[in-house]
């Protein structure tokens, strides 16, 4: 099995801000998704119309709120493994200065 090189410290400050550049992005998409699609409630979306004239456009409005929510789900998702990786370069950024001070 062979192991990859260490990262150098400036390698790993680039890593980490273009992680965090990242999660700004990513973040921003999830609150306007959450805004766009949670601030009304289905009844708003589809509105009180008759069953027969409005059904199709009820249909749709649905599957698009599901849609959205996937999405949020997923966006939610890439937020949490961005945070993790994060958390790992802080805690082996820590070991190493440990390491330089021994």
């Amino acid at each position: 099995m062979t192991t990859r090189p260490a990262l150098t410290p400036k390698e790993i400050e680039e890593l980490k801000e273009r992680l965090l550049e990242e999660r700004q992005d990513l973040q921003a998409q999830f609150e306007q998704l959450e805004e766009s699609t949670f601030a009304a409630n289905q009844t708003d979306l589809t509105g009180e119309a008759g069953f027969d004239e409005e059904y199709a456009d009820a249909g749709s409005a649905t599957f698009e709120r599901e849609m959205d929510l996937s999405l949020v789900n997923n966006l939610q998702d890439l937020l949490e493994r961005i945070d993790k990786a994060l958390a790992k370069i802080d805690q082996g950024t820590d070991k190493q200065a440990e390491e330089r001070v021994r």
